[in-house]
């Protein structure tokens, strides 16, 4: 595993609404036009409901089920539209993208209910393993990893890990894991603490990258209100009380040296296409 420093989140029932069609355009950097359209499926199953964007590019003389695919998966108390902006992005370099709200989006215990919904999707969209991407934030970067270890996905990039709790839930971690990985982490991030995540990094990806963002926080790397030094300091006492974190853990106040939310999307943004130009994906 390669530690950097960089300082610069089946059987189905389809309904569609027919207002939730968008429409993205080339740019001079972005070469497809996309369609992003909001439906709704259900997992009969586990009878899960999933609202779901589904971004398809329009590549010329392609099928877009020849495309490759990333599933994405939000963070806890969040939605789809954390990283609605990096999802546009990816589809304008030509990815098909499926990305869902978790139903019970409040509960760190459904997080293997999220890996389940991103095999879901998959599935839905007629994924190949090997042309394919597990993409995810905080909460749901954990569904990543499990569901590209399930999957046996080209690759998995795990944004803002806060690996601590796959032992609190008691979730094995799989071994062998063998898809690629990159694990993108905040050097101040209180909510998913380092002392954990780079651990984590060292021993479960050392086929992998591992990037920490210097000054760069939980809620920085998303969109959100409010200062996310501040927002990540409230989240932390919040967890605590719920007895998220081991016991000795103490949520340490805001940092003053903690980066602009801007700055660091942009970091982690240039990180995960790097990532995706190594993997021979752009």
């Amino acid at each position: 595993m390669k530690m950097m420093s960089v300082t610069f989140s089946y059987l189905c029932i389809q309904f569609v609404f027919g207002i939730s069609v968008g429409y993205g355009q080339t740019t001079d950097k972005k070469p497809y036009q996309w369609q992003k359209q909001t439906i709704n499926l259900v997992d009969q199953e586990r009878n899960r409901r999933l609202t779901t964007d589904i971004y398809t590019p329009s590549v010329e003389n392609k099928d877009p089920n020849d495309l490759p695919l990333i599933i994405y998966s939000h963070g806890m108390l969040s939605t789809k539209a954390e990283n609605q902006a990096l999802l546009e992005e990816l589809a304008g370099e030509g990815f098909r993208i499926a990305a869902s709200n978790s139903p019970r989006a409040n509960r760190a215990d459904d997080l293997e209910d999220k890996a389940k919904d991103m095999e879901f999707l998959f599935e839905y969209m007629n994924g190949q393993a090997k042309n394919s991407i597990m993409l995810g934030y905080s909460l749901g970067s954990l569904s990543a990893i499990l569901a590209g270890a399930e999957i046996n996905t080209a690759g998995v990039i795990a944004i803002a890990p806060p690996t601590h709790e796959f032992e609190r839930l008691g979730i094995p971690v799989p071994t062998p894991f063998n898809p690629e990985i990159t694990m993108i982490i905040g050097a101040n991030d209180s909510v998913a603490p380092t002392q954990y995540s780079i651990p984590f990094a060292k021993d479960f990806t050392p086929q992998g990258d591992t990037f920490i963002i210097e000054g760069g926080t939980h809620m920085g790397f998303i969109a959100g209100w409010g200062n996310p030094a501040t927002v990540d300091a409230f989240l932390c006492q919040r967890f605590k009380r719920e007895s998220h974190y081991p016991a000795d853990y103490r949520c340490p106040p805001a940092k003053s040296n903690s980066i602009a939310r801007r700055a660091q999307q942009g970091q982690a943004t240039k990180i995960v296409w790097d990532t995706l130009k190594k993997w021979n994906f752009l």
